[in-house]
C-alpha cells in the first residue's frame, strides 16, 4: 500500500481510490455531511442522563451521497490514498522544523529576518492556567526575543494576559510606560466576560493598547487555542476504521463544566435526546473528570462526541474540539460554534450544527450516519490523517516571536472593548435549537 501526499494551499479535497489486485479502479464520495466559561446557573438543573429516551423511533432522513459499504471496507486494507491538506490559521500541513539535541527535540533557529532583538515583558502570568514555559523563547523558531523579568525603559513589547482578571500582584510590574513601548492584550476568554467591563472611558485598558494576540483570527499576533497538523500513519499502523466502528455501542457522549451558559447548549442537547440517545458526564450528568483519561477511557463505546462552546462569539474555537485529535481517540466531534468550519478544518473530520435548522435534525442526522458503518468509518479515517499540536512552536512566546520576525507590525490605538466585545458579533439569543431560523 503506497500513502501519496500532495500539498494544496487553496481548498482542497480528498480523493480515494482503491485498487484491486485485478486492476479495479473505484471512485468514491463521501457523505456531506480549560478554559471554562463562568457558571450562570442559579436553579438545580434535571440531570440529562435522567430524562426519558425516545420511546418512538424515528425514520431518520436518508445520508446525502452516501457511499457503498462494501467499497469503503477495503479503503483501510489495500489500494492508494491521494490526500491534498489544506492549509489554513488552524491547521498545518507541512513538517515542523526540528533538530535533535540533548535536552530533547527543539526548533531549528532562524535567522531574524528584522536584524534586531525585541525584548518583551510579560504581565499576568500568575493567573490560573498560563503554562511557566509559555514564554520561553529558547526553544522558538526565531531566538532574537528575549523575556524581561520586569517592565524597564528598556522593555519594548509588555504582553498583558487576562485583562478581565487582572492580578493585583501584578501592578508593581506597570508603575509607568515609557513612550516607545508596545502594549498588547493577550486573552482567550469568551467575550461574553467582558460584557460591562471597561466602560470608563478613563480607563488605562479601554484605550491602552497598541496590538491584539487572541485567538481572533484578525488578531495582531493570531493566537489559537491550538491547531492541527497533518500527520499521517504509516500505512502498516492504519487500523480497520470499519472494526473499530462496528464495536462501538452508545451514540453521542457530552463532557462539560458548565451547564447554563450563553450558548444555550444545554437546551441544544436536551432537544436532541428526544431522538437520539446522549449520555452526559460532568457537572450536567454523571461524574466524571474532565481530563483526557476520561475522554480516552469513553470513546471507544461512542461514535459523536459534542464540542459544543460555551458561547458563539467571532473564531471561539477551545480545546473542546482540538482534543479529539490524539492517538487513537476514534470519536467524531460535533461541533458548535460561530466560526466557518468548514472553511478552517478539514473535511469529514467533525459534523457541524450550522448545516442543520435545528437540533430535531441534527440528531436525526447523526442517527443515520452512525448506522452507516461505511460512512461513519471514513469519518475517522479522515481524523486520523490529523494531529493536534503539542509543541513548542506554537506557544504563545513563539506565536509571538514569529510574528514579530515575519509579519509588519502595525501598531495602533485600540478602543479595547468595541474590538473584544462589539465586533466579536456573539449570538446572544441562538435560534438554531427549534429551527426558528435556517
Amino acid at each position: 500500500m503506497r500513502l501519496i501526499v500532495r500539498k494544496s494551499v487553496s481548498v482542497g479535497k480528498l480523493v480515494v481510490g482503491v485498487v484491486a489486485s485485478l486492476g479495479l479502479l473505484l471512485m468514491l464520495t463521501s457523505s456531506l455531511a480549560f478554559r471554562n466559561a463562568p457558571h450562570h446557573a442559579t436553579r438545580e438543573l434535571e440531570p440529562l442522563d435522567e430524562m426519558a429516551a425516545p420511546s418512538v423511533p424515528i425514520r431518520p432522513p436518508p445520508l446525502l451521497d452516501a457511499p457503498g459499504s462494501g467499497a469503503l471496507a477495503q479503503l483501510t486494507l489495500s489500494g492508494n490514498l491521494t490526500v491534498h491538506c489544506k492549509e489554513s490559521p488552524f491547521v498545518e500541513c507541512g513538517l515542523l522544523k526540528r533538530t535533535d539535541t540533548a535536552g530533547g527535540k527543539t526548533a531549528v533557529k532562524g535567522d531574524p529576518a528584522t536584524g534586531r532583538h525585541w525584548r518583551v515583558a510579560v504581565v499576568g502570568t500568575n493567573r490560573w492556567g498560563f503554562r511557566k514555559d509559555a514564554f520561553d523563547f529558547s526553544k522558538c523558531e526565531y531566538s532574537n526575543c528575549v523575556l524581561d523579568a520586569n517592565v524597564t525603559n528598556q522593555t519594548e513589547l509588555v504582553v498583558v494576559y487576562g485583562v478581565l482578571h487582572y492580578d493585583n500582584t501584578d501592578q508593581d510590574k506597570l508603575k509607568q510606560r515609557w513612550p516607545h513601548q508596545l502594549y498588547a492584550m493577550m486573552g482567550w476568554e469568551s467575550p461574553f466576560l467582558f460584557y460591562g467591563f471597561m466602560e470608563d472611558e478613563a480607563s488605562k485598558w479601554r484605550h491602552g493598547f497598541n496590538l491584539t494576540m487572541t485567538y481572533r483570527v484578525d488578531s495582531d499576533i493570531f493566537t489559537p487555542y491550538s491547531r492541527l497538523a497533518f500527520r499521517p500513519k504509516p500505512p502498516k499502523e492504519r487500523p480497520n476504521y470499519m472494526e473499530i466502528a462496528r464495536n462501538k455501542t452508545r451514540s453521542v457522549m457530552w463532557l462539560c463544566g458548565h451547564c447554563l451558559v450563553e450558548s444555550k447548549r444545554y437546551e441544544y442537547i436536551r432537544e436532541m435526546r428526544k431522538y437520539i440517545d446522549i449520555d452526559v458526564r460532568g457537572h450536567c450528568g454523571k461524574s466524571c473528570s474532565e481530563e483526557p483519561p476520561c475522554i480516552e477511557s469513553l470513546t471507544p463505546t461512542y461514535k459523536f462526541y459534542l464540542s459544543f462552546e460555551n458561547s458563539l462569539c467571532q473564531d471561539y474555537v477551545t480545546e473542546k474540539f482540538f482534543k479529539l485529535f490524539h492517538a487513537d481517540i476514534h470519536v467524531v466531534p460535533v461541533v458548535r460554534g460561530k466560526i466557518d468550519y468548514g472553511k478552517y478544518f478539514p473535511e469529514h473530520t467533525f459534523i457541524d450544527t450550522a448545516n442543520f435548522k435545528s437540533a430535531r435534525d441534527l440528531a436525526l442526522h447523526l442517527k443515520a450516519l452512525g448506522s452507516d458503518l461505511a460512512a461513519y468509518s471514513k469519518y475517522l479515517e479522515h481524523m486520523d490523517l490529523y494531529r493536534e499540536i503539542e509543541d513548542y512552536l506554537v506557544t504563545p512566546g513563539c506565536t509571538l516571536c514569529r510574528a514579530l520576525n515575519v509579519k509588519k507590525i502595525e501598531p495602533k490605538i485600540f478602543d479595547i472593548r468595541k474590538w473584544l466585545v462589539e465586533e466579536s458579533h456573539c449570538d446572544k439569543d441562538p435560534k438554531d435549537i427549534y429551527g426558528t431560523t435556517v
